[in-house]
């Protein structure tokens, strides 16, 4: 059984669920990272890896491997995530959303595709969804209600799918989430301010 890796907080792990249909997940970062996969392989490597299903496997970086689970793990910084989904007319894929993201991956194959999944701490999540939702430029007192909002709503959300594969989605769905590539000042002082 592959077991999800410790999320380094003293705060409760989110799942945020980011692509649960890609047919291509695209992962990189400036430090080296690794895969661990159901069967106990670990890949140590840097720079960009490409990952497709293939069969009741998957192709990492068109090396096939027999798991249909595995973790992305052991960066200190972030990850750039381009996910590319089937469309429903003639061409054959569709670039999808990309995401800037810290902690750790877990990637699941599926009957519909690749399932993606950020494991985050509550606070590095409310900072993302309240860059989401309503941006920096709001008055403070507006951005500290949007962060106790986004917290009580992803506390809820852990309960209520605790046997899901993931707690919230990263889009209108549940709260829009931005990762974390926009972490303006006042964002991170109302995160802070409402945190407890």
């Amino acid at each position: 059984m592959l077991y999800p890796p410790v999320v380094e907080a003293a705060e409760p792990a989110i799942r945020v669920g980011l692509a649960d249909a890609a047919q291509v997940l695209s992962i990189q970062s400036a430090d080296s990272f690794f895969l661990r996969l159901a069967s106990g392989k670990i890949f140590h490597t840097s720079g960009r890896v490409t990952i497709r299903m293939q069969g009741a496997g998957l192709l990492l970086n068109d090396r096939p491997v027999a798991d249909s689970h595995l973790w992305v793990e052991g960066s200190t910084g972030t990850y750039q995530v381009r996910v590319e989904t089937k469309q429903q007319t003639s061409a054959p894929t569709n670039s999808g959303p990309e995401w800037v993201v810290r902690g750790p991956l877990e990637i699941q194959s599926n009957p519909s595709g690749l399932a993606l999944i950020n494991w985050i701490n509550l606070e590095e999540y409310v900072a993302g969804v309240v860059s989401g939702e309503v941006g920096a430029k709001w008055p403070l007192e507006a951005l500290k209600a949007q962060a106790v909002a986004a917290r009580t709503y992803v506390l809820y959300k852990k309960i209520e799918n605790q046997l899901q594969s993931f707690d919230v989605v990263a889009g209108v769905q549940d709260q829009v989430y931005h990762g974390h590539s926009v972490r303006a000042e006042s964002v991170l002082q109302a995160v802070a301010a409402t945190r407890g």
